[in-house]
């Protein structure tokens, strides 16, 4: 009888203590299973703070609502009491920092179930989609962006560069796009080899990429550690996109060591560069005459001074009207670029190399000034 005694009571703890299963859960219920799962899942993290009283009141809240719901519905009080609780604990979670993946998804669970109670938000949350979120309406538009992240189609057009970059954000975050390294740019494949791309990077990446409806100007295309940008334009406009979002794309990348630019490949065999140092090789590339308009231009004539080559692996690419803005400019790339203990400069094919010691970068600078060509060149 005892052993029969002792079997009945387990088989009722059993039954009591499994989670019913979602058909059976009331809305209440589910509320209170989905807030005791983020409380253990914040215990478990140490993390005991305001968000986690919250959290701990919305479960017991909960609770009492749901074992004194009757027949005739849930109760008047109780759940007026917890949708205050609800709101609270929802404006605590959108102050916490530094929430993982994981106890996001459980916030989600809590959301989904208040959205539940008797079929209608009554917690005052928007009605959940049966999808998830789509791309922005495609609309007439000066700047455009197709691809994918991961499997994810990405459609997006806009009236400026920026204006597409914040739909693209707004796109990703929607989606919970997150720890992507597999990207398509207009049919173009790119992997990212050392890590993952985030939101904020994917969209700098689209930015990057985009295309305009009427392309005119200089154009550079190229790549970093699989990262692809592609720009056409005005030269400004150019170095304002490279300057506002390689940076934002690069953040995080710490072993860049090889570049393409314009199809030539640049590989740092000593080291590795910074996302400035990237920025401003980039930049060095940019022609100073512009390319190819197809709209009407005017034409001119005029003698450059040119100077390209690299400083220990970092390529440059100077133009400028005299020898003294040229090597103005050499100064400004080399202070970006952050160069030192340099004894290996290429200047327009010609390698140098300081056996005694190392240049400065004036010395660097008198050196590539002094080596510089004239060219004609055609400005717009």
């Amino acid at each position: 009888m005892t052993k029969l005694r002792a079997a009945l009571l387990a088989a009722l703890a059993t039954a009591v203590l499994a989670p019913p299963t979602a058909e059976a859960q009331r809305p209440a219920q589910q509320l209170s299973v989905a807030a005791q799962q983020m409380r253990v899942q914040l215990e478990q993290r140490g993390r005991r703070g305001p968000l986690y009283r919250e959290v701990l009141q919305l479960e017991q809240m909960a609770q009492r609502v749901w074992q004194r719901r009757g027949r005739r519905g849930r109760p008047g009080r109780p759940a007026a009491r917890l949708e205050r609780q609800y709101r609270q604990t929802r404006a605590a979670v959108h102050r916490a920092v530094g929430l993982d993946e994981a106890l996001l998804d459980t916030w989600d669970e809590v959301v989904f179930a208040a959205r539940n109670l008797h079929g209608r938000p009554w917690i005052g949350q928007p009605t959940p989609q049966p999808h998830p979120p789509q791309p922005p309406p495609v609309v007439a538009a000066t700047w455009s962006f197709e691809g994918r992240f991961e499997r994810l189609p990405v459609r997006i057009q806009a009236q400026s560069r920026d204006q597409l970059h914040q739909q693209c954000l707004r796109f990703a975050r929607g989606s919970r796009v997150s720890h992507v390294d597999d990207i398509v740019v207009f049919g173009a494949r790119h992997r990212n080899g050392p890590g993952f791309w985030d939101a904020d990077a994917l969209c700098s990446i689209a930015a990057l990429n985009a295309r305009a409806s009427q392309a005119f100007g200089m154009r550079v295309t190229g790549d970093v550690e699989g990262l692809p940008f592609s720009l056409q334009g005005p030269r400004p406009e150019i170095e304002r996109a490279l300057q506002t979002y390689l940076p934002r794309a690069l953040r995080g990348m710490t072993t860049i060591d090889d570049v393409t630019i314009d199809g030539r490949r640049y590989h740092n065999g000593p080291g590795f560069w910074n996302a400035q140092q990237v920025l401003q090789m980039i930049l060095s590339q940019l022609p100073a005459g512009g390319g190819p308009v197809v709209q009407p231009a005017t034409y001119g004539g005029g003698v450059i001074w040119e100077a390209q080559g690299d400083v220990e692996g970092s390529p440059f690419r100077l133009q400028a009207q005299s020898r003294p803005q040229l090597q103005q400019q050499c100064l400004q790339f080399v202070q970006a670029s952050g160069l030192h203990h340099v004894d290996d400069i290429t200047v327009n094919g010609q390698r140098y190399h300081n056996g005694p010691g190392f240049w400065d970068a004036q010395g660097i600078c008198n050196l590539i000034s002094s080596q510089a060509r004239q060219s004609q060149v055609r400005t717009f």
